[in-house]
């Protein structure tokens, strides 16, 4: 975009500008996001407003650094001060270590109040782990240099991740869901490449879902607290799908409920993210097609219940209060 504004004006003639340079961003109106946005997406990169200007997508890097143990703050670090105009209201606590990044920010079109709340996991270093769907690849970020450490270039979109961490809290292997693929990639931290990649069982029967599910069919995996297991969520199978993280073989299958109407193929839960308790003793699937939440013992692999919950749930995560 600085480019062609910068032939744009290159061609008008114009050299040098004096005074001030004042953007108008009203073009488009004064609605940037639908009016069906969830307030959870808002606030966060993927869910950035569609304004008459933009700029890098409207989307920055918030630095977190997890406290010394469970339960601790965390502390943020801004990237600059054009973010300081913001108000920074710090819900966030330290997880477990593995469980994730569970921190999410809430931050509404024309507020300066922005809530950052959740979790981000234990960890011996301070990595940002950001996944890019049109580029294809996985970039790792230095917190403390504050510069990228590596990247990994994949064949596809990367959609939602998982990390698997070492002993002392390190990564060892990210899981990394892919555009068009019901399945996910395995990425060997320090390594630094893709060492696997598994492809889910064949659906036994055919769901009914809304047009283009097909180009994010597996939308949803995590890392079990306890290290043992990878929960992964396939749409067009209606399940999840357990694996061990020993030998990353398949060990269960659990079916989601489905929405049955009369003349028509069974209708898809649209399963999405999952979320544990701390003791790994249950798992949490987001059912995104049935307004619902479903609740999984994870040592039967049986389903405890059904919950009902609002519109088009997703990102889900855990929060433990005392």
């Amino acid at each position: 975009m600085l480019a062609r504004w910068t032939k744009a004006l290159s061609r008008a003639g114009i050299r040098r500008f004096e005074g001030d340079i004042i953007a108008d961003d009203s073009r488009w109106g004064t609605q940037p996001l639908p009016g069906g946005w969830i307030w959870e997406d808002i606030g966060n990169y993927y869910g950035a407003g569609t304004w008459g200007l933009n700029w890098h997508e409207n989307q920055y890097d918030l630095r977190m650094k997890p406290g010394r143990a469970e339960g601790d703050s965390v502390r943020l670090v801004l990237p600059g001060e054009e973010l300081e105009i913001l108000s920074w209201i710090n819900e966030l606590r330290t997880g477990a270590p593995g469980s994730g990044d569970n921190a999410f920010i809430y931050l509404p079109p024309y507020s300066f109040n922005a809530f950052v709340r959740g979790t981000v996991p234990l960890q011996k270093e301070d990595f940002v782990i950001a996944g890019s769907i049109p580029n294809k690849r996985i970039t790792v970020i230095d917190l403390d240099q504050e510069a990228i450490a590596f990247e990994i270039k994949l064949d596809k979109g990367v959609r939602p991740m998982a990390i698997e961490s070492n002993p002392d809290g390190s990564p060892r292997r990210i899981f990394a869901q892919l555009s068009e693929l019901n399945g996910f990639a395995v990425v060997d931290f320090a390594e630094r490449r893709e060492v696997a990649r598994i492809t889910l069982p064949r659906a036994t029967m055919t769901f009914e879902t809304d047009p283009g599910r097909d180009t994010s069919p597996a939308h949803g995996i995590g890392v079990a607290p306890d290290g043992k297991t990878l929960w992964v969520t396939s749409i067009p199978n209606n399940a999840v799908f357990v694996y061990s993280l020993a030998d990353l073989k398949q060990i269960g299958e659990v079916a989601l409920p489905v929405l049955k109407l009369p003349g028509r193929e069974p209708i898809s839960s649209v399963p999405n993210w999952v979320t544990f308790t701390p003791n790994s003793d249950t798992v949490y699937v987001s059912n995104a097609g049935l307004r619902s939440v479903t609740a999984i013992d994870t040592a039967s692999m049986t389903v405890k219940a059904v919950i009902p919950v609002g519109e088009v749930p997703k990102r889900i995560n855990t929060l433990v209060t005392n």
